[in-house]
């Protein structure tokens, strides 16, 4: 008896010793035991605590919530332990995040006695999450803003060189011409990385109408020049539904799309379209009470290095920034996609081609889904 007593005393020092809270209750969440942090962390007394009913305070009651959604999870008679995140208001107001696990307490007649709860106070945590969203986030406008000095640096240092050579040229009575359109195409350069960053920093407006998706293909198809030497090899289904989308901004997408197969080819090689209507469930993702249809986008160009393919729908990563790319097309090509409750793959192997694919919902009504 002596020695069952001195362990149970020990027992109890070693839970006193415990940087956690540790919290017991029965099967009516009554409180049975907690050590000196869990008081801590309630702010209780720990006599007066204990036989409690948690659910009389309205402080503890997402504690029951955890309980009640615990035992849903879990069988009654298999010891399990369920990870949770909660939040409880101190007595000045403020609000203390937890992090908590529960544990069945179960006898060796298999029979649950209760839960036994152990907190851990999160303040500290969430500070580092915090800290590490804002440092995510400055790198992510450090990143944005190294991109706007690259792109707009680089049509005045063009624009600064012609106009030196066009003083001189002025000043020997020369024609001038040739600069002036230097300046010219460099000015509208500029202006169009502005408009893409002001693209891609809001939303504008989008008018949805029900409407051919392959009739907005085919028009990018002959919006986009191309040389001589590059053929476009249509493989559409012609039963694809009508969908509800914006025709100017999915026409951008498609634009950019079959520009970038253009620049990926040069002067020669094959742009494949396609078009199909996929089952239900066959693509990730995407909800639609009717399916989704895809229309891709291929070429058999040089095919995007496996360490760049990750990076392609970032803003601001080209590969093609000598002949004025800005790096925001597939930015904004993946975000007009998204708004039409799409998505948007690519898939490329090294001297095989590029092949993107646009996923969108087939809906009845715009808004379902």
């Amino acid at each position: 008896m002596a020695r069952s007593t001195h362990i149970e005393s020990f027992g109890r020092q070693v839970l006193e010793c415990l940087p956690s809270g540790i919290l017991v209750v029965d099967v009516t969440s009554r409180v049975l035991f907690l050590n000196s942090e869990a008081a801590r962390i309630f702010e209780v007394v720990r006599d007066e605590f204990v036989g409690m009913m948690l659910v009389s305070h309205a402080r503890f009651r997402p504690l029951i919530a955890s309980i009640n959604q615990y035992r849903r999870r879990t069988p009654a008679l298999i010891p399990s332990r369920q990870q949770f995140e909660g939040a409880i208001v101190r007595n000045d107001g403020r609000v203390l995040p937890l992090g908590f696990s529960i544990s069945n307490l179960v006898n060796s007649r298999r029979r649950v006695l209760g839960y036994v709860m152990i907190f851990r106070d999160l303040t500290d945590v969430q500070r580092l999450r915090e800290r590490a969203r804002h440092s995510e986030m400055m790198a992510a406008l450090g990143t944005m803003a190294a991109g706007v000095a690259h792109e707009i640096r680089n049509p005045l240092h063009t624009i600064r060189a012609a106009l030196d050579v066009l003083e001189l040229r002025l000043a020997r009575q020369e024609d001038p011409e040739r600069y002036l359109e230097v300046v010219r195409r460099e000015i509208q350069r500029a202006d169009r990385t502005v408009d893409e960053i002001l693209d891609y920093s809001k939303r504008a407006e989008a008018h949805y109408r029900r409407q051919d998706i392959l009739e907005c293909l085919r028009r990018a198809v002959g919006l986009v020049r191309r040389p001589a030497g590059i053929q476009v090899v249509e493989r559409l289904d012609q039963e694809i539904p009508a969908l509800y989308f914006d025709n100017e901004r999915m026409l951008r997408v498609f634009i950019n799309l079959i520009e970038n197969a253009v620049d990926a080819m040069e002067d020669r090689g094959t742009i494949t379209l396609g078009a199909e209507r996929l089952p239900l469930g066959t693509a990730e993702g995407v909800v639609a009470n009717i399916g989704n249809v895809a229309i891709e986008v291929g070429d058999d160009g040089p095919g995007i290095a496996p360490a760049d393919l990750v990076h392609v729908f970032e803003p601001f990563f080209t590969r093609k920034s000598s002949r004025g790319g800005t790096g925001l097309g597939l930015a904004i090509c993946q975000r007009i996609v998204e708004e039409h409750g799409g998505q948007i793959e690519v898939a490329s192997s090294a001297g095989k081609g590029t092949r993107f694919r646009v996923v969108l919902p087939v809906r009845e009504v715009m808004g379902e889904g």
